[in-house]
């Protein structure tokens, strides 16, 4: 057995072969292991909370021990795969098995053991959404935490040649990073240290397949009004085949989303419609295969889906993604997308979309990393083949990370006609020219950003203004506070009104420890379409004792042009047992006219596995038009699902 746990040579790793996890286990009581680097917000080779990894593998799996010194874990993020992970105390390993320098998978977790997994491409110009077979194993000690991460070589495809590992380290309350290798950027691949397995003890016994029939069987108890109860006996299947981690196979029939949490409100002062993010799972493993630079398909529009059927197979250059949908409002809807990813930072697609109607939809993008310069050209051009109308995207953006100069510029062109249901496009016959800027610096420990938008909308043929929006502005973070401070002045044609002017002024203040212990202050002041306008946001998130998180968001609404005085809202994510959790919502408004607004909503989900569990959603609407409350609609939802993989029964 070597005496390193492994060997770093010109950023070369040669971790040791072990015959398991205990071996590896027990071999870093007497290694030394390899210390991250501190990179931001100061250079550090010796961090005071330094983190130490070790590396090594086994014919099955490959094993990433890190041990985390720290005062004061700041985590309190528990849902799989959200992104509100990026706010708390983590851990990322970024694996490029093909050894490309241009893609890799990663693998991200918290102190409390949720995880997060997804593909990245070089430079963060993509992140594919990614479900693999890995587990990790987290502990609470003295002098801060540990994690193993356990990778199953026969959950990721991989080329027998030198791969790539980098690892990053994340310190929420001094928003610290630390690296295994120093490189321009965080989101780098290319440049990565080599990670050399010696693939002869490398052991598969077969790809790994999945066939997993899943039946749900629901009761509805619906109520609307002063109506009587109606009563609803509901079925749905879905049948789904898997292979490895790159390959999948939907088909489903009448599927059911009563167990998706609601949507937080937002509000947009330009008065167009908010783009909710899609949370249904139907439509989110796979999604990011095709999406676009301008978004073609807003499967948010699909509202009521009767039956589908999607594939998608991840390749090591070629990926291809399709869906196709009943809907009960859109009818039938079909969209699919092909990339290509070149050897060096360049990927192609290719993207069609058809519905019900007689429209029909080809694209092609593109998009361009330079990592020398921190450039990406981005490339989009498209056909609506039954109304002759075209759209032409082009950008330009320089990423700017820590510090630096940042910028992007883009031209947008749709001809009449291209408007459809089934994207989130408002406006065609327009040509549409944004720039944004901005430079970011630290002042000892302050961290400063200045920056600047700017954006045009014009009609294409009369060249008649349609909006136009500027708006420079400052930030300024010192961990965990920050604050900003900024303008911005609209003229947004499209409203119709008289006095289509928005010029608002805002200031905003935040103390941040985690995603779930934080609270922020906004305050927005100006005239809006003619009126006076104040308008003040106060949210507030907490994780008591890190058993639960509750947030809490009231905003403030005084101006003669909206509806609404204030909303309030409750929400969160308050978990029981390990396997059942209650996220509640509640949503009150009150409104200028001299009515209130209320709805609840609340879901009880006990979670056996991925495809079996009971779930108990409910919700409630009620007004209020003088002292008393009425109930305008309830519903009550309890759902059975069960689901087992058939080649268990094989193995």
């Amino acid at each position: 057995m070597n005496l390193l746990l492994y060997i770093l040579v010109s950023l070369q790793i040669v971790p040791t072969f072990y015959k398991n996890e205990q071996s590896f286990m027990k071999d870093i009581k007497v290694n030394p292991g390899f210390k991250l680097i501190k990179v931001y917000p100061t250079e550090d080779i010796e961090p005071p909370e330094s983190t130490t990894i070790w590396i090594g593998y086994s014919q099955d799996a490959l094993y990433v021990f890190a041990r985390n010194y720290q005062k004061g874990i700041q985590a309190s993020t528990r849902k799989r795969d959200s992104e509100n992970i990026m706010a708390d105390d983590w851990i990322l390993v970024y694996v490029d098995t093909q050894g490309r320098g241009n893609e890799a998978y990663c693998f991200q977790f918290n102190p409390l053991g949720t995880k997060r997994d997804f593909i990245l491409t070089e430079g963060g110009s993509n992140v594919e959404e990614w479900d693999g077979d890995w587990h990790v194993d987290v502990k609470n000690t003295e002098y801060g935490w540990d994690a193993l991460l356990v990778i199953h070589f026969k959950s990721i495809s991989f080329a027998k040649t030198d791969w790539g590992i980098q690892i990053e380290r994340y310190i929420a309350k001094s928003t610290e990073l630390q690296l295994l290798v120093k490189l321009p950027s965080f989101q780098q691949v290319k440049g990565i240290a080599a990670l050399k397995l010696d693939f002869n003890k490398i052991f598969i016994e077969s790809a790994s397949y999945s066939l997993i029939p899943i039946v749900e069987l629901r009761v509805e108890k619906e109520h609307s009004g002063e109506g009587e109860d109606n009563f609803y006996f509901r079925y749905g299947a879905t049948a789904r085949f898997k292979e490895g981690s790159g390959t999948l196979l939907d088909l489903t029939h009448r599927p059911d989303f009563s167990d998706v949490e609601a949507d937080i409100e937002q509000i947009n002062l330009e008065r167009l419609p908010v783009n909710y993010p899609e949370k249904r799972p139907f439509f989110m493993e796979g999604k990011d295969l095709i999406s676009t630079p301008i978004e073609l398909v807003r499967t948010r529009n699909i509202e009521y889906p009767v039956a589908g059927l999607k594939f998608y197979t991840r390749g090591k250059k070629l990926s291809f993604a399709g869906y196709f949908v009943k809907d009960s409002l859109l009818k039938y809807v079909g969209f699919s997308r092909a990339t290509y990813s070149f050897e060096k930072n360049f990927i192609l697609g290719i993207f069609n979309a058809s519905a019900q109607g007689s429209f029909t939809l080809y694209s092609m993008d593109m998009n361009l990393y330079i990592p020398q310069v921190k450039m990406d050209i981005i490339g989009l051009w498209g056909k609506r083949m039954d109304a002759k109308s075209n759209i032409i995207y082009v950008k330009l953006k320089r990423r700017q990370e820590f510090k630096g100069l940042g910028f992007s510029l883009s031209y947008l062109s749709i001809d009449s006609s291209f408007i459809s249901p089934i994207h989130l496009i408002y406006f065609d016959r327009v040509k549409k020219y944004s720039a944004s800027l901005n430079y970011q610096f630290l002042l000892s420990k302050i961290n400063i950003n200045v920056y600047s938008d700017y954006y045009t909308r014009k009609d294409k043929y009369t060249n008649e203004l349609i909006s136009e929006e500027y708006g420079p502005g400052i930030s300024v973070s010192l961990a965990p506070f920050s604050f900003s401070l900024g303008t911005s002045r609209a003229l947004l044609n499209y409203t119709g009104l008289p006095d289509a002017r928005m010029d608002m002024n805002f200031i905003s203040f935040a103390y941040s420890l985690s995603s779930w212990k934080n609270i922020s202050l906004s305050l927005n002041s100006g005239k809006y379409f003619g009126s006076d306008l104040k308008y003040i946001t106060l949210r507030l998130n907490l994780s008591p004792f890190n058993k639960f998180n509750i947030g809490f968001q009231e905003d403030f609404i005084d101006c003669d042009m909206m509806p609404e005085k204030s909303i309030f809202q409750i929400f969160g994510e308050i978990p029981f047992t390990y396997a059942i959790t209650f996220k509640p919502y509640l949503n009150y408004k009150k409104y200028r006219e001299g009515y209130d607004e209320m709805a609840l909503n609340g879901i009880v989900s006990y979670d056996l596995s991925s495809t079996t569990g009971i779930y108990l959603g409910f919700t409630k609407n009620l007004s209020k038009n003088g002292k008393e409350w009425e109930s305008n609609y309830e519903k009550i939802v309890f759902k059975i699902k069960a689901g087992y993989d058939l080649m268990n029964l094989i193995h």
